[in-house]
């Protein structure tokens, strides 16, 4: 993985930090919120938030790390576009992004 291929898996984490702090205050806030991941059910615990996204995290650096150059960054540019509609989807429902 080259420099550039580095700064954007770091703008995929960052993004999904930012989603991970938001998916926690769903979680804490079920009368509030509800969570749209399917995979997640739509009032997950923290807990179950905190392994699906540390898992989303990891599993997104191993799929890059053994993908070809070209398919690299195809895989993390749509990763990252979608990683930040959801975030900004989220702030626009009133989820923080305060750390």
């Amino acid at each position: 993985m080259d420099g550039i291929d580095l700064h954007r898996e770091l703008a995929f984490q960052a993004l999904l930090v930012a989603d991970w702090k938001q998916t926690r205050q769903i979680a804490r806030e079920p009368d509030r919120y509800y969570e749209r991941n399917k995979i997640l059910g739509s009032h997950p615990s923290v807990g179950r938030v905190d392994t699906y996204m540390f898992a989303s995290g990891v599993l997104h650096w191993v799929i890059a790390m053994n993908l070809s150059p070209q398919w690299r960054e195809q895989f993390q540019l749509i990763s990252i576009s979608m990683q930040a509609n959801v975030v900004q989807q989220n702030y626009e429902i009133g989820l923080s992004l305060r750390f």
